[in-house]
């Protein structure tokens, strides 16, 4: 593979699809973070399934496309997406954490994960594929990130692909912190119920308070802990309501923090 970049020297071009060079390495080992040891891995890794038959033809050379560093970088990024998730949020269920993890590591995501590390400049295709990403077809490029994850995990170890994908997973969307778990589909309401299940407690909703006209009423609602008052929200009609008595409630039991702007 040496040899290989030696002869080809030509940098990476969206025109043309050459070989990486020196200075493309370079320039990637930057964004990557690291000094990239076994460079064999991170040419796989970009080599797009359809680069393959065009190395073969046009540069009488033999490359494996990058379909099985995706396979361990999909299993990768799922360990590690799990772990953190696991230690930022200890009340939370299996099946949140599990939606959770499906929020970081979805393939929307992984795409755009992708262009953060400016892959589509690197990756390895043919002009149909090339110009298939130019029109928005870019799947390949979660195949490309989850297979720059395998290769990272290869040639420096776990705990740099866990630093690595700390970085990226904040770059993208932020810490793992209470507005991110907040941020779901899910209501404040599923956080409350998973608390209960595990506190072995009863959690009830009430209305207290109902004011204004028929159209444009306002809901008070408080949520219930056996008989002890722990939350009350107000809403437009009763779901807001009892969604923003949890919210409140998910505060004073101290199981989100409250935002500090």
């Amino acid at each position: 593979m040496v040899k290989i970049l030696k002869k080809l020297k030509a940098l990476l071009n969206p025109q043309d699809s050459n070989f990486i060079s020196k200075e493309k390495f370079k320039e990637l080992e930057k964004i990557l973070g690291f000094k990239i040891r076994n460079r064999e891995l991170f040419v796989q890794a970009l080599t797009h399934r359809s680069f393959v038959a065009i190395a073969k033809q046009k540069y009488k050379v033999k490359l494996d496309s990058n379909e099985r560093l995706e396979f361990l970088g999909d299993s990768i990024l799922n360990l590690i997406a799990g772990e953190l998730l696991y230690k930022a949020y200890p009340f939370a269920s299996e099946g949140r954490l599990t939606r959770l993890r499906s929020r970081i590591i979805n393939r929307g995501i992984l795409i755009k994960y992708a262009y953060l590390l400016k892959l589509d400049e690197f990756l390895l295709m043919s002009h149909s594929a090339r110009r298939a990403l130019a029109q928005g077809y870019n799947s390949m490029l979660a195949d490309a990130f989850e297979a720059i994850v395998g290769a990272i995990y290869l040639d420096q170890g776990y705990e740099t692909t866990k630093k690595f994908l700390q970085r990226v997973f904040k770059e993208q969307i932020g810490e793992f912190d209470s507005k991110f778990y907040e941020s779901t589909k899910e209501h404040y309401k599923s956080i409350l119920v998973e608390y209960s299940h595990k506190a072995n407690v009863e959690i009830t909703y009430r209305v207290a308070k109902v004011e204004g006209p028929e159209h444009n009423r306002t809901f008070t609602v408080e949520v219930l802990i056996g008989n002890d008052v722990v939350g009350v929200g107000q809403g437009r009609n009763k779901k807001e309501a009892e969604k923003a008595a949890a919210y409140d409630a998910l505060l004073k039991l101290g199981l989100i923090d409250k935002p500090t702007s």
